[in-house]
């Protein structure tokens, strides 16, 4: 039986833990703890059998020396435990029930720590019950903390949760003492000069490796236990395959793009994979391809979907043949992709019907380069420069002052006219008042109903041509200064315009768009196309004029004749103004001013 009054009879264990997590954020690194608990040692002159010093968290089961020292309680080797805090025994359920059972079958006597001490008596091992819960409550609300902020890190601040690739490094600002990312001076233009050999087809994967560890003196970052050394194989490949170092960052099953610097671009990322061969992982990622959604087959008027094919020149015996999921070496010669120098890689991407509507849709497909050569023509159609815009919208307040006054004399029209109806509408209920119930027939009661509905019919329809006539002007400058701009710059914004851009400037272009042998069909005009008009008018009118007849001054031209017959007739074009084009005729009139300034001068 023990004896639990001679403490100089125990043999007690000193149990010294902190976290795996670096010791600037432990409450008491165990250094910390080892000197205070030898104070306390000497004081008291206890008899320590075993020292184990552990660096791992209590949060999970499974702590080799905290299992070490439960095996030797429990062997009688040993019946008290001296620690700094009852935190540094357990974070979690089972290992502070493993105590608590010691406690009660009386094989620990003592748990000892730097300013209290438990036995096995009953409220001793309900406080126990309690700190260790304590502990494993922080530890789960801890974990939920660390959680939410990574979440926050990651999707909100879209920045790496973790620690830092190859090529960066974790860094901490010395004034809001914030975690951030940055790229490593030395290693990161190391690792891109690697790369840059792979993707110039000069060398193979290994052999750029064999470069950057021996040419380049590369050296992995030092940490307490690993690193100082050259950067491994399995490292490299990882370091290839991975989306993070053109950007992408994933993390617990959730992908977005990260503010980090990117050692290579996307392009190059997926050039890396054909170069890779077997090893090469594909992004699995969805791609987002422009004009898909707004194009249909010209044929089937089923949907357009994008295939994306790479094709290689074998370096050895020149065959051509295509990179897909099974094929990682030349068919013809078997030599891998991964090896091959100087391999001519090609990429291509076709526009095609996806065949869901008719099966047997003969429509071929069209290659992006091409498609995009037929958009920049009809943008070129219409293209105006710059400088011209700004005369143009100035002088569309000209244009609309004039139609003004015939706007003015339409919506007085229409006034007197609901004026006209709320009359006669209100002549029909006295009428209707005024009939004697004995002359009230089913006949005169349909009659009125019906004129009725009538006249309630034709105010809605007056009210609803003021309301459209209420803000015209405003719409009409607005929409016209849209339309200039658009034709001025939508060259440029396609050019260097991304995904979403240039889609939405070839929705601009007409309804309808389709693709039929090959070729890109636009029906439907749009304002714009007015522009393409004028053009050709003016280019006639330019050359039908003899070049000693020319005018210094541009803008006179307007005054002659033949221009203003033309400007006439875009005017008295379509007078009604209906739905969708109303805003035509300043725009036309605009328009040629701008373009007889362009042409003439």
């Amino acid at each position: 039986m023990p004896n639990y009054q001679d403490k100089n009879h125990r043999k007690y264990i000193l149990y010294l833990r902190k976290s795996s997590e670096s010791e600037d954020k432990q409450a008491a690194s165990i250094p910390a703890q080892r000197n205070e608990m030898e104070e306390l040692i000497k004081r008291e002159n206890l008899n320590v059998v075993a020292t184990f010093e552990e660096s791992q968290s209590a949060h999970s089961v499974g702590r080799p020396l905290f299992n070490q020292m439960v095996k030797m309680i429990d062997d009688g080797k040993a019946d008290a435990i001296l620690v700094w805090h009852l935190n540094r025994i357990a974070r979690n359920a089972l290992d502070g029930g493993m105590i608590i059972y010691l406690l009660d079958v009386h094989k620990l006597i003592e748990i000892r720590t730097k300013t209290n001490k438990h036995d096995g008596s009953g409220n001793d091992k309900f406080m126990l019950q309690i700190e260790f819960a304590m502990s494993k409550k922080y530890s789960d609300d801890l974990g939920e903390i660390v959680k939410r902020g990574n979440k926050e890190k990651f999707f909100e601040r879209r920045e790496w949760v973790g620690f830092a690739k190859p090529g960066y490094l974790n860094l901490t600002d010395p004034l809001s003492k914030k975690n951030y990312l940055d790229i490593d001076p030395i290693r990161f233009p190391l690792l891109k000069q690697a790369i840059d050999l792979i993707l110039s087809g000069t060398h193979t994967p290994m052999q750029a490796l064999d470069v950057l560890n021996n040419d380049f003196g590369y050296k992995t970052k030092q940490t307490m236990r690993l690193g100082g050394g050259p950067l491994s194989k399995s490292a490299w490949y990882r370091m290839l395959n991975d989306t993070f170092y053109y950007g992408l960052m994933r993390w617990s099953g959730n992908e977005i793009m990260g503010i980090h610097k990117p050692m290579i671009t996307e392009e190059e990322f997926n050039l890396l994979q054909i170069r890779l061969g077997k090893k090469g992982k594909p992004h699995r990622t969805e791609h987002e391809y422009a004009y898909k959604s707004i194009l249909k087959c010209g044929e089937c008027g089923g949907s357009i979907t994008c295939q994306e094919k790479w094709h290689i020149v074998c370096d050895n015996c020149k065959h051509k043949f295509a990179r897909s999921k099974k094929i990682f070496a030349c068919p013809h010669c078997h030599k891998s992709i991964e090896e091959m120098k100087k391999p001519v890689i090609r990429h291509y991407l076709y526009y095609t019907c996806t065949k869901k509507v008719h099966k047997d849709c003969s429509q071929g497909a069209i290659e992006v380069n091409v498609l995009e050569e037929s958009i920049k023509q009809e943008l070129n159609r219409f293209e105006i420069p710059e400088e011209f815009v700004s005369w143009a919208v100035d002088n569309l307040h000209e244009v609309l002052n004039v139609e003004e006054k015939s706007q003015n004399e339409i919506h007085d029209n229409l006034l007197s006219e609901l004026n006209k109806n709320d009359q006669k509408i209100k002549s029909l209920m006295r009428l209707r008042i005024s009939v004697k119930p004995d002359s009230y027939t089913p006949d005169i009661e349909k009659y009125y109903d019906d004129e009725q509905a009538r006249l309630f019919l034709e105010k809605n329809n007056l009210q609803e041509k003021l309301k459209n006539y209420s803000n015209r002007q405003e719409d009409v400058a607005e929409l016209t200064k849209e339309t200039f701009n658009f034709a001025c710059h939508a060259r440029y914004r396609f050019d260097v315009g991304a995904v979403q851009e240039k889609t939405e400037i070839l929705s601009k272009l007409g309804k309808n768009l389709t693709i039929k042998d090959r070729k890109l069909v636009i029906q439907g005009e749009k304002p714009f196309f007015l522009i393409e008009k004028a053009r050709k008018e003016i280019k006639v009118l330019k050359e039908s004029l003899e070049p000693d007849k020319r005018i210094v001054d541009p803008s006179y031209l307007i005054t002659l004749e033949p221009v203003k017959t033309i400007m006439r007739r875009h005017w008295d074009l379509n007078p009604g103004t209906p739905k969708g084009v109303r805003f035509s005729k300043p725009v036309q009139l605009a328009t040629m001013r701008c373009l007889l300034i362009k042409n003439m001068s």
